[in-house]
């Protein structure tokens, strides 16, 4: 409603957030957000149509790995680790946590990337999936999205100049794809 977006917008403009912080954990306030998250994926999927069910729900798989990565943190905090110190011990075991590093950098920004490319992909709509690949191509090369370095003080963002170039190079293989379907077979309303 225009009433939560004018509160947030209160909260984040005037430092709000910092004091709110104070009083409620950060732990607290995940398990509320996750609660309204759950909420706006029930309307998502009432509102959008049957053919873009897929798209809202790869959406959500930065959002869980972010989710993930907090819980992960907490808990090796509490246990008296960094997650620099136990963050090698996770491969052994196949778990490749440097995954979920990166997308949780720039989550929404990534959410909202996967859920638009998925949702021209099934529409067919090949040339506008093809620019959202292009956008994830751009903002991963400059370390909006995706890019990370890993200190002693936790999960740190890198911004500069081909800041994740494996991301990079992946989405400009997508809008490639894209547009060579688009030539191949052309757009139009896909199947519902």
């Amino acid at each position: 409603s225009v009433l939560n977006g004018v509160v947030i917008t209160g909260l984040c403009l005037f430092g709000g957030v910092g004091l709110l912080l104070k009083v409620v954990p950060l732990e607290a306030m995940v398990g509320i957000l996750l609660w309204i998250g759950i909420i706006i994926a029930a309307q998502a999927y009432r509102d959008v149509p049957r053919l873009h069910f897929l798209g809202v729900a790869f959406g959500f798989v930065p959002t869980l790995a972010a989710w993930l990565l907090l819980n992960m943190e907490t808990a090796l905090r509490v246990a008296g680790k960094t997650l620099a110190e136990a963050a090698p011990l996770f491969r052994p075991q196949g778990f490749f946590i440097e995954g979920v590093f990166a997308l949780n950098q720039g989550f929404i920004i990534t959410s909202m990337l996967f859920a638009a490319m998925l949702v021209y992909a099934t529409e067919h709509a090949w040339t506008k999936a093809a620019l959202w690949a292009l956008a994830g191509a751009v903002l991963s090369f400059f370390g909006v999205i995706h890019a990370w370095d890993l200190t002693p003080l936790g999960l740190q963002a890198k911004l500069g100049w081909n800041a994740a170039p494996g991301f990079s190079a992946a989405y400009l293989g997508v809008a490639l794809l894209a547009l060579g379907l688009h030539a191949v077979g052309g757009g139009g309303q896909g199947p519902e």
